[in-house]
């Protein structure tokens, strides 16, 4: 992908996620910029230079009110796909996305199994108990929803995570969705606790293994991200350094590269 394509692309996301803001303004609903792109609002004042995805992030409450309003209030060259029960998208989190826009590889696009319009991904914090029993039940159940929810074979985590995708395949469609209701109702179950909880993000087997203190989204500020403003939660710091570090340090520059590869870029 060329600059001139990848600068439209962060364009358009950051449009996009303009627009989210404007509406979460007016029904007050607190998000916070997560990621990589979390990184570039701290360490360069906006995108990564070679980013092309943007993420933001809120914990379930939130986003619940969110979901509630969002389909009335999206300007109409805007879309949402979400995760939740009986969903045919096949990934955990929530997309929003720029109608007549595509930006894939070619694999996907001949596949379609969702829109490839560009988009901002929006991920959730559920409340994680700390019990140490109901927490490792919780999170073997998680895992398994990822699993049953994905369409693909998953190669990215353990053997084990490997094979029961597979599985997962062979399995007629009415088991998995069956399955994978089961598991998503499960991960509110502990929605409504107030204490003895931490916050973790579930969309993926990754982010399974970094959780948050329950008080990391309470509160929030603005910061300047390219020629825009968004919202970022106060305890940035504490949020980058569990996930990645020393996340001042620039990666090496064989590492400074386009996480998504789109063959296809139209905007």
């Amino acid at each position: 992908m060329n600059n001139i394509d990848l600068k439209n692309i962060q364009n358009i996301e950051n449009c996009i996620l303009k627009e989210i803001d404007t509406i979460c303004i007016k029904n007050n609903i607190k998000y916070s910029l997560f990621g990589g792109n979390l990184i570039g609002a701290i360490r360069h004042g906006g995108f990564i230079p070679w980013d092309d995805d943007m993420d933001i992030i809120m914990t379930r409450d939130n986003y619940d009110h969110f979901i509630k309003i969002i389909e009335s209030e999206l300007p109409e060259d805007l879309i949402i796909e979400k995760e939740g029960l009986n969903s045919k998208f096949n990934i955990n989190h929530t997309k929003i996305i720029k109608k007549n826009t595509i930006m894939c590889s070619f694999e996907e696009y001949k596949e379609r199994t969702h829109n490839h319009g560009i988009w901002v991904d929006i991920f959730i914090l559920d409340k994680v108990p700390k019990n140490k029993n109901k927490r490792k039940k919780y999170l073997f159940i998680a895992k398994m929803r990822i699993l049953f929810t994905r369409n693909c074979i998953y190669k990215r985590g353990s053997l084990f995570q490997y094979l029961i995708s597979i599985i997962c395949l062979k399995l007629p469609n009415k088991i998995r969705t069956k399955i994978k209701n089961s598991c998503e109702k499960y991960i509110l179950k502990y929605k409504n606790l107030t204490s003895n909880f931490d916050y973790c993000c579930l969309a993926s087997p990754d982010s399974l293994n970094c959780f948050y203190d329950k008080n990391i989204m309470d509160s929030y500020h603005y910061c300047d991200y390219d020629n825009f403003s968004f919202m970022i939660s106060d305890e940035y710091d504490i949020i980058l350094k569990q996930n990645f570090g020393d996340y001042m340090k620039l990666p090496p520059e064989s590492e400074r590269i386009c996480k998504h590869k789109p063959d296809i870029c139209i905007y």
